[in-house]
């Protein structure tokens, strides 16, 4: 059997299946009932950990090209590739018990918009909390441009720099916490409770507002702009956080 990893390939023949059969005391396969090798699953499941750790692109930091000029590190958050691991176990200790031969695709339980280890792809959200910019990219031609506010650092309330996307879109939320509520017509959840939303009480956006009364934590975007963005951005769409 063959396990397409993206472009790349693992291939599986009996060199490592065989280390997944259990033996016996003195070293011979054990058979079942129906005369089947038996698999050992902790040793599959053991294999197929080094794959999620080879292939995950969950927890690896991204090296992004940001519109400014110059190659920063986002750090790992939720955005990118990640096998199922119990799915994937299960697959192929049936494939294995049934002698299949064929190319796949592993079982994930998140797919990147792009592939390999650079699987941001050309369609994202790009937030330069340095220049306090939002930026949207559609196959690779800027399309949106907007000045922000982000979370207020001198609070202790700073966004924190991830590579994530938008994992949840809705239409006239109140956003609620210890001492505040808010309503917002535009809300795009990125990271946990963090989103991108209209602020209209902000008369004004960027520079270094964030640093003293900048927002929870949250992506505070001029009223128009947010509103394309929300029209346009589809959830699943990566979102790039930075310095």
């Amino acid at each position: 059997m063959q396990s397409a990893m993206s472009r790349r390939q693992e291939i599986l023949d009996a060199s490592i299946t065989s280390d997944w059969i259990l033996m016996d005391e003195e070293g011979e396969f054990l058979l079942d009932e129906k005369g089947e090798l038996q698999l050992d699953e902790e040793k599959l499941k053991e294999f197929v950990g080094k794959l999620c750790d080879k292939y995950d692109t969950t927890k690896k930091d991204r090296q992004f090209q940001a519109t400014r000029g110059d190659i920063v590190t986002v750090p790992a958050g939720t955005y990118g590739n990640k096998i199922d691991k119990k799915a994937e176990t299960e697959y192929l200790m049936e494939a294995f018990a049934a002698k299949k031969e064929e190319v796949r695709t592993p079982v994930y339980s998140q797919r990147a918009w792009g592939e390999g280890e650079d699987d941001i792809g050309d369609t994202y959200i790009e937030v330069d909390m340095t220049e306090q910019k939002l930026y949207y990219y559609v196959q690779g031609r800027q399309v949106l441009s907007a000045s922000v506010v982000t979370g207020c650092t001198g609070k202790g309330n700073g966004t924190p720099a991830r590579a994530c996307y938008i994992y949840y879109k809705q239409r006239n939320r109140v956003l609620r916490g210890e001492d505040y509520e808010t309503p917002v017509d535009f809300w795009m959840a990125v990271y946990g409770n963090i989103g991108i939303h209209d602020a209209k009480w902000r008369g004004k956006f960027g520079g270094n507002i964030y640093k003293s009364n900048g927002s929870h934590g949250c992506i505070n975007t001029p009223y128009k702009e947010v509103q394309k963005l929300y029209e346009m951005a589809e959830e699943g769409t990566p979102v790039m956080i930075f310095y």
